[in-house]
């Protein structure tokens, strides 16, 4: 049996993937879930059909280098929670805007950084 990683290089611009997908519906997403399938369209490709594991986000925070929020720069995953264990993540697309899906919403969106809604670390693709 072939031990084949989660993830596979695959060419596409995330933040390109990540617009044509917003508003796109999905059944029960949540934020890993709609990352997968920009992951899948782009630069990596989640091999369990955009189901978001503890698997994937570790491999996930594997291909990025952890860097401060402030240093994003479009293009960039932006994380909410601990390095081992994100409960949410998103695209920066720049302008303090990301793209992602929030819980319990089926469809993903803009949405603006605030004070009250600001992740703890961002991750670059290394």
């Amino acid at each position: 049996m072939h031990n084949s990683p989660i993830l596979e290089k695959q060419s596409g611009s995330s933040i390109q993937v990540a617009f044509n997908l917003i508003n796109t519906s999905y059944s029960q997403l949540n934020s890993g879930e709609w990352v997968a399938a920009v992951l899948n369209h782009s630069d990596y490709k989640p091999k369990n059909h955009y189901k978001w594991s503890n698997e994937i986000s570790t491999q996930v925070n594997q291909i990025h280098q952890m860097i401060g929020v402030l240093q994003a720069t479009p293009g960039d995953l932006l994380f909410w929670g601990i390095p081992a264990n994100p409960y949410h993540v998103g695209i920066y697309i720049g302008g303090n805007q990301f793209i992602a899906a929030k819980l319990g919403q089926e469809t993903a969106k803009v949405q603006v950084l605030s004070k009250d809604w600001y992740p703890n670390f961002a991750g670059k693709t290394v």
